[in-house]
């Protein structure tokens, strides 16, 4: 649906300014991170309910949270950039995103322990 609303509904918004073709970059990558993690939290859930009789493995179980924390941070924080022009309300968000794409890869590092 985020893609869907900058697609549509925040392009033509972002047009007005001088930096919207940067900001609509912006919002497309924080998207593409967005929907890519959501598919992985969905595998992760697949795998955990046809195994319920089973602890899921604790590696996966820490990809998930750091997955879930991450595309929070990192998304989030984006979206929130791009739909704050001017930086007044989320300047002290900025920080936020490196850390939240830091947790995305700590997932990813989390998988390849968890299938080692």
């Amino acid at each position: 649906m985020l893609g869907a609303f900058g697609a549509h509904g925040l392009k033509a918004s972002l047009a007005k300014h001088p930096d919207g073709a940067a900001r609509m970059k912006n919002w497309d990558t924080a998207a593409h991170y967005h929907l890519i993690h959501s598919v992985a939290l969905l595998a992760i859930g697949f795998k955990q309910s046809s195994q319920s009789a089973t602890p899921l493995n604790k590696y996966f179980e820490y990809a998930g949270w750091l997955w879930a924390t991450g595309v929070t941070f990192f998304s989030g924080s984006i979206y929130l950039l791009v739909l704050d022009s001017e930086k007044r309300y989320t300047r002290p968000l900025i920080p936020i995103t490196p850390l939240g794409g830091s947790l995305l890869i700590s997932g990813w590092l989390c998988v390849y322990l968890a299938a080692s």
